[in-house]
């Protein structure tokens, strides 16, 4: 299928960290999120059916959830890890700001805390194996 999603399969291996981001629906990932990485199956069936491994660049990864009712993430994680396995990501954190209905999450410090510190931490990553420039 020729469509928008070439463009990030050509380009999935020029990354050096995967962001997954998303709202926290019936304890689970938001369903436009899932519809669109199941798409990655473009890979998996490459490496399975093919023998062809078309990402081969490791990457590091954050995932970060918002959600304003009373459900758990579990289920999320365990969707975003899979995702994350198959981007061969290592997720090095975790945010989550549940609750939002009672505390925004542009209110939740901790939150907000902890966005920063993964944030500077992927940022340290990709200066430390960035190639060098004359620039």
């Amino acid at each position: 299928m020729a469509d928008q999603m070439q463009t990030l399969y050509s380009k999935i291996n020029e990354y050096d960290n995967v962001i997954i981001v998303s709202t926290l629906y019936f304890s689970e990932l938001s369903g436009p999120l899932l519809s669109m990485c199941s798409r990655f199956q473009y890979f998996w069936t490459a490496r399975q059916f093919r023998n062809i491994e078309l990402i081969t660049k490791h990457k590091k990864g954050v995932l970060i959830i918002a959600g304003a009712g009373d459900g758990d993430t579990i289920s999320a994680e365990r969707s975003a890890d899979i995702l994350f396995h198959h981007l061969k990501t290592d997720c090095i954190g975790k945010v989550f700001s549940l609750k939002t209905a009672v505390t925004p999450a542009s209110k939740d410090w901790r939150a907000l805390a902890q966005a920063k510190e993964l944030a500077e931490n992927l940022n340290d990553h990709y200066l430390a194996t960035a190639p060098l420039t004359d620039d």
